[in-house]
């Protein structure tokens, strides 16, 4: 099983492990005699009715899903289940399990498309006397393709009598181990370890490894998961049993996984993840709880494996997960009276378009602490090539392909893809989940928003509670720049309190906390006693706040980290700032629609994302039916490129609603408002020649062309002779070589592209100088001598020896068949490509993130 197995031949599959009984109970409400059917109606009838099943749980349940994985391809052997309910619990462990009818999906189509899934469980039940929870496997082949042990710590592992025949016997089968805690412990273990080390497939859960006390974050970005996972595997010395295995999979709740794999030394670490869903968001989508994911993971994963072999266990992975989502998607079959686990649908082959997990490799660690310091992001990553085109294609269709591949934090209508942001909003999401489900919890929850004016930091956190406690917050915003007294922040309070009062939480936005009142930061000792102890004073009566939630938005500083230097700073500790923020529980940085620095390129995303929204928002109009966006490519271009936006997300409504578009199906060039008004929010010089950057530079056309030949004549005059017709001086030129030169200038952008660069028109200064690699050139330069060989093929030239009159030229050949001496000459055509747009007013700049 080490390669494929033979087509025609079935494997062998031996299931063993711990067992378990569950005991499922469904509630019913009391019925009324009605109709003809009160005769037969009993007295009982009018009670709750209460039905409970007994189903195979542990190694059996996982046996059944091996098989409907197996299909056809695969023979499994495994203990027969037969009268489980009449085995009492002094003999096996034995699970209690409340069902209950709930919608498939929180969507709104669902909410009466009932389903059974786990309402609550009400524990264990087993023996007490250290009884093993498995019986003996008479009848096991002592030879198998492949063994799969659920171990789940009850017993099992430390009873070789009870273990397989084909575990204990020479052999070399694929062994799939599905561990519990403890991890990495008992004689089972160090059994196939030892024995069968290079087939081994060991899967976990990741809170079995948090629950052993590995710090590995939840809930805040994949990446941060996996970095301090890898990192956790590499440097802690409690996981190195783990660590040595060949095939480690662990998994992160129904939205992802890690592969774990080493092959001689080499060790590489594989991410597998839902980028529309964070860990534990599965049960946001779809409510209730299922039991048996656990053991669908592993079925998918040997099913993929019985038809592949160990070379596919990156496969296996992703099948796993897609089999454990269907079982909960689908949960509990028929009605109450048919209670069963789901059909072989489970484990259907996936589809072309069946699959949304996405995959990546994990950077190793590169330092021994910390364990992310370079801030992995899969964005990054996956987009250094263009992240104009993603902005853009995300504008005009709402989507690009690449970026369905990112990590998306999702909250309400807030998309994030940046993973500072994502961690932030989820670290604060965390935070109202927690306050709201703990009701002794009486004093504000307390929470710092950052951003420039304008990057929506009202917006962000409104989602972001929206998205936890849809209906139950209701918002209210006090700007305290413009309170003149503490008699106004007073009646804020109590304001506050009365909607506390009347059954909502209220959602309190004090904006500009930060901004003076008496002094530097004169505010905020004034809200140390309402956070502290959530209580405020109106004059010598005490009165409590109650449970609310307290979002204070700067309005002096752009970030928390900026708002924190000024510690050493007497006035900010005069004006209680260190005692403000020890109160506070977590804090957001908004970056807005501008880039952060010089460097950053994010923010193109981030503005696409907003235009988006905004265009959807203020000008359905100019969306077809598939819901595509009819905007001039210019207007786009502008939208996305414009340097900076003077006042943020405002700035960018503003440039919309100044516009023309009422009664338009398209966002025409023509629509946009005259150049002074766009001077209230960009730049409006810039603006206007990203609008027309494709027109200006065809209007330099002739100046490039003419650049062009003057640069070839200085280039090779001690290498051609002055009467050769391509060195003449430019009025002198025949006007095929002329036309030659012109499409060399319009073919400038296509070479650009194809090395992640592009150009913009420059305002008020000099262009920054740019130097290709000398790979870039490499890649140009051949881009350039196909361009000019199929320019001379439709001239009507032909292989010969160099005659511009009989049309003839020896370099009409492919670029590995020209010699050095005549590549230089498009080498240095495309080394001088940025003077040349310099000279007419453009820059040229990288598109890759790094």
């Amino acid at each position: 099983m080490a390669h494929t197995r033979d087509s025609g031949k079935k494997a062998t599959i031996v299931v063993a492990g711990d067992l378990s009984i569950d005991w499922f109970e469904v509630s019913r409400a009391p019925q009324a005699p009605s109709g003809g059917g009160a005769a037969s109606f009993q007295n009982w009838m009018s009670f709750h009715h209460v039905r409970r099943f007994a189903k195979p749980g542990g190694a059996w349940l996982l046996a059944d899903f091996v098989r409907a994985a197996g299909g056809d391809t695969a023979v499994v052997h495994s203990l027969s289940a037969k009268h489980i309910e009449r085995i009492p619990a002094t003999e096996l462990i034995q699970a209690f399990i409340t069902l209950d009818r709930f919608p498939y999906s929180s969507a709104k189509k669902d909410e009466k498309n009932w389903i059974y899934r786990i309402k609550s469980s009400s524990g264990f039940d087993g023996p007490q006397d250290g009884r093993p929870s498995a019986l003996p496997f008479p009848g096991a082949p002592a030879r198998a393709d492949m063994i799969v042990i659920d171990d789940a710590g009850n017993g099992f592992r430390d009873h070789k009598e009870l273990w397989p025949e084909a575990l204990k016997k020479p052999g070399k089968p694929v062994v799939v181990v599905k561990m519990n805690r403890p991890l990495a412990a008992g004689a089972l273990f160090e059994e196939v370890r030892s024995r069968h080390r290079e087939r081994l497939v060991i899967v976990i859960n990741a809170d079995d490894l948090r629950q052993e006390g590995i710090k590995i974050s939840r809930r805040l970005s994949w990446e941060r998961t996996a970095k301090e996972f890898v990192w956790q595997m590499a440097s802690n010395p409690r996981l190195l049993p783990l660590s040595s295995c060949v095939n480690l999979v662990v998994r992160f709740g129904l939205e992802g996984a890690i592969l774990y794999s080493r092959f001689h030394g080499k060790v590489e670490s594989w991410l597998f993840y839902d980028p529309k869903i964070g860990e534990d968001g599965f049960g946001e989508v779809y409510p209730g709880e299922m039991i048996g994911c656990g053991s669908a993971f592993v079925a998918g994963i040997v099913g993929r494996l019985a038809r592949g072999g160990l070379e596919g266990i990156k496969e296996s992975v992703i099948h796993g997960l897609a089999a454990a989502r269907r079982l909960w998607q689908q949960g509990f079959r028929s009605e109450a009276t048919a209670l069963d686990y789901p059909d072989l649908e489970v484990f259907k082959p996936l589809e072309p378009n069946d699959n949304p997990l996405a995959m990546i490799q994990v950077p190793k660690p590169t330092a021994a602490e910390p364990a992310d310091p370079d801030f992995w992001c899969i964005l990054d990553d996956l987009s250094r090539a263009d992240l104009e085109s993603i902005a853009y294609n995300f504008v005009l269709k709402g989507r690009d392909p690449l970026l369905d591949q990112v990590p998306c934090g999702q909250f309400r209508f807030l998309k994030a893809y940046d993973r500072s942001e994502i961690e932030s909003f989820r670290s604060i999401k965390n935070l109202i989940n927690e306050y709201l489900a703990n009701a002794d919890i009486t004093r504000p929850l307390s929470i710092s928003v950052f951003g420039t004016p304008g990057s929506g930091k009202s917006f962000g956190v409104n989602e972001v509670a929206e998205s936890v406690a849809p209906g139950r917050l209701k918002k209210i915003e006090f700007n305290l720049s413009q309170f003149n007294s503490i008699e106004e922040l007073v009646a804020a309070f109590h304001k506050v309190r009365d909607i506390a009062l009347g059954g909502k939480i209220p959602m309190v936005f004090f904006d500009e906390f930060d901004s003076d009142f008496k002094g530097k930061l004169g505010w905020l000792k004034y809200f140390l006693a309402p956070m502290q102890d959530g209580v405020f004073s109106d004059g010598q009566t005490v009165h409590p706040i109650g449970r609310a939630i307290f979002v204070f938005a700067g309005g002096t500083c752009c970030t928390y980290e900026e708002f924190c230097c000024r510690g050493q700073d007497p006035d900010f500790r005069a004006a209680k700032g260190p005692d403000f923020i020890s109160r506070l529980r977590g804090y957001v940085d908004i970056k807005g629609p501008n880039p952060v620095d010089g460097e950053e390129r994010l923010f193109l995303i981030r503005r696409a994302q907003v235009l988006r929204f905004q265009l959807e928002k203020n000008a359905r109009q100019i969306f077809d039916g598939g819901g595509n966006c009819r905007i001039d490519p210019g207007v786009l271009r502008a939208m996305i490129k414009v340097p900076r936006y003077r006042h943020g997300i405002r700035s960018m409504v503003a440039v919309i609603e100044m516009s023309l578009l009422s009664g338009r199906q398209t966002f025409e060039q023509a629509a946009l408002t005259s150049p002074k008004q766009l001077e209230l929010h960009v730049d409006a010089e810039m603006f206007s020649r990203l609008v027309v950057r494709d027109v200006l530079l065809g209007s330099a056309r002739e100046l490039l062309a003419r650049a062009i030949h003057e640069k070839y004549r200085l280039d090779n005059r001690d290498k051609r002779s002055p009467d050769d017709p391509s060195m003449q001086p430019w009025d002198e030129l025949l006007e095929e070589v002329k036309e030659s030169n012109r499409q060399q200038a319009d073919h400038i952008p296509r070479k650009l592209k194809a090395v992640g660069c592009d150009f913009a028109p420059v305002v008020r200064s000099k262009p920054k100088p740019l130097k290709f690699s000398d790979r870039e050139i490499e890649v140009m330069a051949e881009i350039e001598h196909d361009r000019w060989v199929a320019e001379k093929f439709l001239q009507g030239f032909s292989f010969g020896p160099r005659d511009v009159h009989r049309k003839t030229s020896p370099y009409l050949v492919a670029w590995e068949d020209l010699t050095e001496e005549i590549k230089d000459f498009d080498r240095q055509a495309v080394s001088e490509i940025p003077e040349l747009l310099a000279s007419a007013g453009f820059e040229i700049y990288r598109l890759k993130t790094k």
